[in-house]
C-alpha cells in the first residue's frame, strides 16, 4: 500500500510540474488574444493595426500561392493590392480551430483555418489554412515572424 501510494504521488508529482501541461494552456490562450487583436483590427478595416500583428522590418516572411514576400513593407503592400484598407473590401475575418505548440520560451507554431467572408459582394468567400512562427515581442507580445497561408481549393477533393 505505501509503495503504491508513493508511485502514486510520483506521478501526480510529474504530471504537475511537467512544463508542457503546465506552459500549453497559457501559450493558447495568449497567441489567441495575440490573433484575435488582428482579427477586430481586419474586421473594422484597419490595415496597418491588423499589421502590427507581425514582427516589423525586414525579418518577416510570408509564403502563399508558391511565393515568397520578405519583410513587412512588402507584406502591407501585398495585402493593400488584394484586400485594400476598408471594411467593406477587406470583408470578415475569422480564425477557427487554431492549434499551438511552444518552440522554447519566446516562440511558437500556431495553425488554424482561416475564413474572409465578403457578404453581400460579388465575391465569394475565401478559406483555407495558416501556419504560424510567432516571437515573443519587446512587451512580451506574440509577434508572427513567418506567416504560410494557403487558399482552399474547392475543385480538389482530398
Amino acid at each position: 500500500m505505501v509503495k503504491s501510494l508513493s508511485m502514486f504521488c510520483f506521478v501526480v508529482g510529474i504530471i504537475l510540474t511537467n512544463p508542457l501541461s503546465s506552459q500549453a494552456q497559457p501559450l493558447q490562450q495568449e497567441i489567441q488574444v495575440a490573433l484575435q487583436a488582428g482579427v477586430e483590427a481586419w474586421n473594422r478595416g484597419d490595415l496597418e493595426a491588423f499589421m502590427k500583428g507581425y514582427v516589423q522590418g525586414g525579418e518577416l516572411t510570408y509564403t502563399a500561392g508558391g511565393r515568397v514576400v520578405r519583410g513587412s513593407d512588402a507584406l502591407y503592400q501585398r495585402y493593400l493590392g488584394t484586400y485594400g484598407n476598408h471594411k467593406e473590401s477587406m470583408g470578415q475575418l475569422r480564425f477557427e480551430e487554431i492549434e499551438t505548440w511552444s518552440l522554447g520560451p519566446d516562440n511558437a507554431l500556431a495553425m488554424g483555418k482561416w475564413i474572409v467572408d465578403f457578404g453581400q459582394r460579388n465575391k465569394p468567400k475565401a478559406q483555407g489554412i495558416f501556419s504560424l512562427v510567432l516571437r515573443k515581442g519587446p512587451q512580451g507580445q506574440w509577434l508572427i515572424l513567418h506567416d504560410h497561408t494557403s487558399r482552399l481549393d474547392e475543385s480538389k477533393k482530398t
